[in-house]
């Protein structure tokens, strides 16, 4: 079943600022949170496909195992953010701040647009091309 625990949320009309946010297990497709900040937030196990966090700030934030295929990552501030088992095919990492791939554990990576632009293959299979 979906969890999802909003606290300390304030949403406008153009910026939701979210820090400290529990979503864990939720389920978002195609939401925009372009330029918001869910810094320290939880969104472990959350399927997030399709999802913009162009320009967001993410610091410290929680993706472990969550499906973040075709999630715009460009330009998104993600110190200290947690990606361990994510799937990250055709996502889009470019100038995305403070992303490492060998920080993490068991990425999906196929078709993934890294920080430097460049295009990383290194997790593909038949089911993801």
């Amino acid at each position: 079943s979906l969890y999802a625990k909003i606290s300390r949320c304030c949403i406008s009309s153009l910026n939701w600022r979210c820090k400290e946010a529990i979503f864990k297990n939720a389920a978002f497709r195609y939401v925009e949170f372009c330029y918001s900040d869910f810094s320290n937030a939880d969104l472990s196990n959350a399927d997030l496909r399709n999802c913009s966090f162009v320009g967001a700030k993410l610091i410290g934030t929680v993706f472990i195992g969550s499906n973040l295929s075709n999630v715009d990552f460009s330009n998104a501030e993600l110190y200290g953010s947690k990606f361990e088992g994510a799937n990250l095919s055709n996502t889009n990492l470019k100038n995305a701040k403070n992303f490492d791939k060998n920080l993490h554990k068991d990425l999906k990576l196929c078709n993934t647009t890294m920080p430097d632009g460049t295009i990383d293959n290194s997790n593909c299979d038949t089911k993801t091309q």
